[in-house]
């Protein structure tokens, strides 16, 4: 799946295809648009590799998704309270760990686009709240997922 608001690179093919053959049913592998994220390498084929983030980060523009771990995730989220992205961070709860294929091959192009329509304009008071709250969520999950490796 791959969101209306993205750009593919010149090697988007060829790192597609690796994940190709390194999914199966139970795979989740996302595609970010940002070089953040590190963990334990799975498969590589010269710089292309796919790896198990220790923590799993957000943005959601683009995956390979299979029918099990789809599945899996619908399952989960019976009652959607959070983005997507977030969900995923949760996947002990989920029972669907995400992978994640580098180097990064897709580009978010929403501000080329005339922005995004998702976000609405939020008070002053909202604002400040989302951006006191976010560290301290972000923080919570980064504890929660290396408890979760250890």
């Amino acid at each position: 799946m791959v969101e209306d608001d993205v750009a593919l690179d010149e090697r988007f093919d060829e790192v597609f295809r690796f994940a190709v053959e390194n999914s199966n049913c139970d795979s989740f592998i996302r595609f970010p648009f940002r070089l953040r994220e590190t963990g334990k390498i799975i498969a590589e084929k010269d710089d292309i590799k796919l790896i198990r983030p220790t923590e799993t980060g957000l943005g959601q523009v683009a995956q390979l998704v299979g029918r099990n771990a789809a599945k899996k995730l619908l399952d989960a989220t019976g009652i959607f309270d959070r983005p997507v992205d977030t969900s995923e961070q949760l996947y002990w709860k989920t029972g669907v760990h995400p992978e994640v294929i580098l180097p990064p091959v897709v580009r978010e192009i929403s501000a080329k686009l005339g922005g995004s329509t998702i976000k609405s304009k939020h008070s002053l008071f909202a604002r400040l709240y989302r951006e006191i709250a976010r560290p301290l969520y972000r923080h919570r999950i980064r504890a929660l997922s290396k408890r979760q490796e250890g």
